[in-house]
């Protein structure tokens, strides 16, 4: 995938979360050089619209985690991050995550353990075989499905692997991390406007996620402080249904 440079700053404990073994923080846009990068890889993002465009107008962010597992934490317990949302399960696809090493992932150490042939419609069944570990070191991802079952594995070894994880989503779902008050207006104009678009800054059509009738984008160019006229954003199936609507009433005139 070609080599990045990520630095994460330093953060107090108080902004770490996790078990005593596993240190885990969000928001890497603003905490980690390096993360737009990453968060806008050309061929991640390919992959990532291929994989839910039969499902949404246009994807969002769904997080960014900063992950250390200290020597001693345990294995995670299997699961699947598509069940965060109460929909069906083995129709659709909800979310793709990356994985990004930051240090060498080795089964000793608790590499991501990955259940294959687990996703998709077999996520109404029980597993069938043992988890692969994904070993793997900085410069290379791990892409795997929201319906995935997946999990850390126990770290045995004497260092702590750090990786970031960073997951997209189908536009029209709650994001697992509230991305508008990780990217306030005030942060997100610094960004450029593809990359705000993908942190919420756009509607999914049709209307979903709108301010004040406009897409949110408007909170970014400094014209939210006046009246504004609602703009529909509209699929085109719709806009053909609303355009033949409109012509039949004037011909009924």
């Amino acid at each position: 995938m070609g080599q990045f440079s990520v630095e994460i700053y330093a953060l107090p404990g108080s902004l770490l979360s996790g078990n005593q073994h596993t240190k885990r923080f969000g928001r890497l846009l603003t905490r980690a050089v390096g993360a737009a990068a990453l968060v806008q890889h050309p061929r991640i993002l390919r992959i990532v619209e291929a994989v839910l465009a039969p499902w949404c107008e246009c994807i969002q962010l769904n997080t960014t985690q900063a992950i250390a597992v200290h020597p001693g934490a345990p294995a995670q317990l299997p699961h699947r991050d598509q069940d965060m949302w109460r929909g069906p399960v083995g129709e659709i696809e909800y979310l793709v995550n990356v994985m990004w090493p930051l240090t060498d992932f080795t089964e000793e150490n608790g590499a991501t353990r990955v259940w294959p042939e687990s996703h998709g419609p077999n996520a109404l069944a029980e597993p069938v075989g043992a988890p692969l570990a994904a070993e793997m070191g900085p410069g290379t991802a791990l892409l795997f499905l929201g319906s995935t079952l997946h999990g850390a594995g126990a770290n045995r070894a004497r260092d702590v692997r750090r990786g970031i994880v960073i997951g997209y989503a189908l536009g029209w779902l709650k994001p697992y991390e509230n991305q508008w008050l990780a990217y306030p207006p005030e942060v997100a104009r610094a960004f450029p406007s593809d990359l705000a678009a993908l942190v919420g800054y756009r509607q999914h059509r049709p209307n979903l996620g709108n301010f004040e009738g406009q897409c949110p984008s408007v909170l970014l160019g400094g014209r939210a402080d006046r009246p504004l006229g609602a703009v529909d954003a509209l699929r085109p199936d719709q806009q053909v249904l609303v355009d033949a609507f409109v012509q039949e009433q004037r011909d009924a005139r």
